[in-house]
């Protein structure tokens, strides 16, 4: 665990100076529409991470400096954080963050989809199975360009809702007024 750790540190340690240094901490469209997201669920379990611990201006970036002894070492860890959490629903926002799961867990072969209204984009839901237990993957696009909070993506953020909410056994959404 240490060397995971230290190795995983060691790339974010790498890329953990800002990429929009323009924008107050904490207030990247990004983040305001992560927090969008979590405030929506309002699931009181809900685990934020990315796949990757680094930070990138586009997908060009950051498909140029992944390498396999990074994906390992970044998948290892979450193997270690879904020990702990046991999720059921993992939301992910990226196509490559998709294939790892793919790749990890037992997912069913016939999506759910919907139209993500973003260009060409859909959102997918997989059913499968990790570690002999049930999970959801739900893929939307990635929030750093998807602008969950606009009216036009409300069937969305409701698609996911209702996602989380029947793979938690029924969780009551306590969403704040006006999400």
């Amino acid at each position: 665990l240490d060397a995971l750790c230290a190795t995983s540190l060691q790339h974010f340690r790498l890329f953990q100076q800002p990429v929009r240094p323009d924008y107050p901490e904490g207030q990247a469209p990004y983040q305001r529409r992560v927090r969008f997201l979590l405030e929506a669920i309002a699931h009181p379990d809900a685990l934020v991470t990315n796949l990757y611990f680094l930070q990138t201006r586009d997908a060009e970036q950051l498909e140029a400096i992944l390498s396999k002894e990074f994906v390992k070492a970044c998948w290892e860890v979450h193997e270690l954080l879904f020990k702990i959490t046991e999720p059921r629903v993992i939301i992910t926002c990226h196509d490559v963050t998709e294939e790892v799961f793919c790749g990890k867990f037992v997912l069913g072969s016939k999506p759910v989809e919907i139209e993500a209204k973003h260009g060409n984009w859909k959102c997918r839901r997989l059913q499968g199975q990790w570690k002999s237990r049930e999970i959801c993957v739900v893929k939307i696009p990635h929030l750093s360009i998807y602008d969950i909070t606009q009216p036009r993506c409300r069937t969305v953020l409701e698609w996911v809702k209702k996602i989380v909410r029947e793979c938690t056994d029924g969780w009551e959404m306590q969403a704040p007024a006006g999400v």
